[in-house]
């Protein structure tokens, strides 16, 4: 006789070590996650599973590993959770600014009160500062964090860093964004920052930032259309900087028809001068040099593209244009908004 196909495999459990008998068994359709709710934090427990057939016969109940649950310190968030969706992104930060003022040898990096979307906490931090030092004339990113263990929000120091990889240095540390720090040669001077890891945010390599000239082949000194908001119109920008990095990116669509693809820790300039970042820009305004034409457009579209290389331009802590036609790009990279 032909041996049955299991259909359905059995669980059950008791504390490690004990000497009591195991709990009631529960049931999972074959090839189906195994979730058992209800168990202790900080707990042993050991495990056993047997397999049973479409006729009810089984097999002989066999030891599995022994699982610890976490304890009440150890973050419940991203680190331990699956993807919230196809396509989404771990954690986005809403509600709040990074900026800085700097002299020659010093400067000053405050974030406000903001909350971190991780779709299981939402915590909300407090405002912050750091003080990092830096040489007259040089132009260093600074990587910004706090190390939250539980990462329920509150009062934490604000930490910066130069070397991207410490930001995963350990399990309680939360990328806040980072801070492209210009020490002036003489007085002081100030600027803003992206929210969310990865750096400032920045088109993909495949955009058009000229004819003939792609985001991913600019060279320091190249000179770029960059835009003006007050009046609105269109300026040369000499690149200042080039760095390739793998972010989160989104495809955005004006109703002209305008598409730029960028980063997710894009910030974009309002009309009133107000900052707002790449991905809570559907049916906002954006400004759009189309054929010519350089107007304020409404976007109708904004979809997630996944992981992408983008390119980290600097022109000045200005704007500039680009999209996925050349003929049809849209103003984009604003740092702090242009007045």
């Amino acid at each position: 006789m032909a041996k049955s196909v299991a259909v359905r495999n059995e669980v059950r459990w008791r504390v490690a070590g004990s000497t009591g008998g195991y709990s009631s068994p529960q049931s999972f359709k074959v090839g189906a996650d195994i979730v058992i709710n209800g168990l202790d934090r900080t707990q042993s427990y050991e495990f056993q599973a047997r397999s049973v057939s479409a006729c009810g016969a089984t097999s002989e109940w066999a030891d599995q590993d022994v699982v610890v649950i976490p304890d009440a310190s150890q973050r419940v968030s991203q680190a331990n959770l699956a993807m919230l969706r196809v396509g989404g992104i771990g954690s986005a930060w809403t509600g709040f600014t990074i900026s800085y003022i700097a002299t020659p040898t010093s400067a000053t990096i405050s974030c406000t009160v903001g909350t971190l979307q991780d779709g299981v906490n939402n915590p909300t931090y407090a405002a912050s500062d750091v003080v990092v030092t830096g040489t007259a004339g040089a132009t260093v990113t600074y990587y910004l964090y706090y190390d939250d263990p539980v990462g329920k929000g509150g009062t934490f120091p604000l930490g910066a860093t130069t070397v991207y990889s410490d930001l995963s240095l350990n399990q309680g540390r939360i990328s806040v964004g980072s801070a492209v720090v210009d020490f002036p040669t003489s007085g002081s001077g100030s600027g803003g920052g992206s929210p969310g890891g990865g750096g400032s945010g920045c088109v993909c390599i495949d955009m058009w930032l000229l004819e003939g000239l792609l985001a991913g082949d600019v060279q320091v000194g190249d000179v770029i259309d960059g835009a003006t908001y007050e009046p609105i119109g269109m300026v040369d920008r000499a690149v200042t900087m080039n760095t390739v990095t793998p972010q989160p990116c989104y495809r955005l669509e004006t109703e002209s028809g305008c598409v730029v693809e960028a980063s997710a820790s894009t910030p974009m300039t309002m009309p009133d001068g107000s900052l707002r970042m790449f991905p809570d820009m559907i049916h906002q305004p954006v400004l759009v040099n189309d054929r010519g034409r350089i107007a304020w457009e409404r976007v109708v579209s904004l979809k997630p593209i996944g992981i992408r290389l983008v390119v980290l331009l600097r022109v000045g802590d200005q704007c500039y244009f680009a999209g996925v036609d050349p003929d049809r790009r849209v103003a984009t990279h604003n740092i702090f908004a242009a007045k």
